[in-house]
């Protein structure tokens, strides 16, 4: 998305890539006695469940 137009200009190029064996961490801290706002609370929850997914 970011390189949309780029790519369809040609100043890039998208390489093959087999990304099957490519993986990654993720840490994500809060302090547990910090109030944490619902937005926030959300995107933790959101998160969680995407890289559960992924895993």
């Amino acid at each position: 998305m970011a390189l949309k137009e780029e790519l369809r200009e040609g100043r890039l190029v998208a390489l093959p890539w087999d990304s099957s064996d490519v993986s990654f961490s993720a840490q994500m801290l809060w302090h547990r006695e910090k109030w944490i706002s619902p937005s926030m609370a959300a995107f933790i929850d959101i998160a969680k469940s995407e890289l559960k997914t992924l895993g």
